[in-house]
């Protein structure tokens, strides 16, 4: 038996004895079983404005270091077009260990008001706890996490001023002095509340919806917005240097973004995802500027 041929037996035989022998299945587990109950709201309204058409995000972690993941869900909540009759949160599920899980979202103090959009989980200030940053429509939130199964909130002490429309997050260490850094994506520039008119108002004709019915409108409508990178200073405090590091210099309409070492240089690189305009690729240049 050749070289090749051998290795080739060998691969297959290690695959055969690693892969299961029956087929690996999942199931939806209903909420009476598990005991999440918690539903979305949209903030759906008449006047049909973008932002009801994001969807929230969600973050699984293990919020009370007792070795199981917890669930986080975000909600909407109050804004200048929503006015819910009854405040909405967003939800908190601890591990039961049984396979349920229990809303602890009160007593964990995870109760800020806000038109929530995605979440990014990191431990930002060292002490062993998993910490929560909550992106939002018109303002965002972060969390501390105090050790004790509570949270609190420190978003004005903390110097994190991300007004506006925010998308997603990402904790990361731009440059490499050992504490997570903050980069917040921006959407559009949603603040003149505009409406789009009815569903056939684009110049086409859209089968199945009435002539007068309201529409949503797309993202080419409004302006796009730059993203925000907040420093870590070590001290609970964070300082925007979105504009010495070139972050401010391009517009988009941030949706996603990730951090990864595109180059090998040992400086984590930015890749964010937009929305009807290009993608951005931020290279770190040595932790000082990125470049685009």
């Amino acid at each position: 038996m050749g070289t090749m041929p051998r290795i080739t037996w060998l691969l297959a035989t290690v695959l055969a004895a690693l892969l299961p022998s029956t087929p690996m299945t999942f199931r939806e587990v209903p909420s009476l079983e598990t005991g999440i109950t918690w539903m979305h709201v949209n903030g759906h309204s008449d006047k049909r404005y973008l932002p009801e058409t994001i969807p929230p995000g969600v973050a699984i972690f293990d919020y009370n270091n007792d070795g199981w993941m917890d669930i986080l869900f975000v909600n909407s909540g109050e804004s200048k077009f929503f006015h819910p009759r009854t405040a909405l949160r967003s939800a908190l599920y601890r591990n039961n260990r049984d396979g349920t899980f229990t809303d602890v979202t009160e007593k964990a103090g995870l109760t800020a008001n806000l038109f929530g959009m995605g979440v990014a989980v990191a431990d930002w200030d060292g002490d062993g706890f998993q910490d929560v940053f909550l992106t939002g429509y018109g303002k965002s939130v972060l969390y501390h996490n105090n050790g004790d199964g509570t949270f609190k909130e420190v978003t004005a002490e903390s110097g994190i001023d991300a007004p506006g429309w925010s998308t997603s997050a990402v904790w990361f260490d731009y440059n490499n002095d050992g504490r997570l850094d903050l980069f917040v994506c921006q959407f559009v520039d949603h603040s003149s509340l505009r409406s789009c008119g009815t569903a056939n108002s684009y110049g086409g004709r859209v089968e199945g919806i009435p002539e007068s019915e309201t529409s949503y409108c797309f993202p080419t409508v409004f302006p796009p917005m730059s993203s925000h990178l907040y420093r870590n200073d070590g001290n609970g405090h964070f300082t925007d240097i979105s504009k010495e590091t070139g972050i401010l210099d391009s517009l988009g309409k941030g949706f996603g973004v990730v951090a990864t070492d595109v180059n090998n240089d040992g400086y984590l690189d930015l890749f964010q995802a937009n929305d009807t305009v290009a993608n951005f690729l931020f290279v770190n240049r040595e932790g000082r500027k990125f470049e685009e």
